[in-house]
């Protein structure tokens, strides 16, 4: 079986998240304690976000901010970066379906478990098209 693209359970804090990004100055490090003291992002559901943000190429292995994390917060290239760093990170889902982020929540899944080779009950699987979608 494949490894699932990236997901969070908690995918409506998506948008918060990265609107708190734009907002607040680039720390050395985006750790749990920035998320909760700077970014004011105090659930512990935001904690997923963290891996999520990795896996999306905003911060480094050592949870430094990358450049796309810098170029995210500037208005006039958050879109384009944003499009970049989700083509990358679902690409497989992308070489199946071109048109990928036009797709109905219900064929996304369906497309998902095909690609990922899940079982019909996977749990994750409508995680992972719910924060594609966010």
């Amino acid at each position: 079986m494949a490894e699932f693209p990236p997901y969070v359970n908690a995918y409506n804090g998506i948008p918060k998240l990265f609107e708190k990004i734009k907002a607040a100055a680039v720390p050395a490090k985006f750790t749990v304690d920035f998320m909760t003291s700077m970014l004011d992002l105090k659930s512990s559901s935001y904690r997923a976000m963290i891996p999520l943000l990795k896996r999306l190429g905003f911060i480094d292995p050592a949870n430094a901010p990358t450049q796309a994390y810098k170029d995210f917060r500037e208005d006039s290239l958050s879109g384009k970066v944003m499009a970049e760093r989700v083509r990358e990170a679902y690409k497989s889902l992308f070489i199946a379906n071109e048109y990928a982020w036009k797709l109905t929540n219900r064929h996304l899944v369906s497309k998902l478990r095909s690609l990922t080779g899940a079982a019909e009950d996977n749990p994750n699987i409508p995680y992972v098209a719910g924060t594609f979608l966010e």
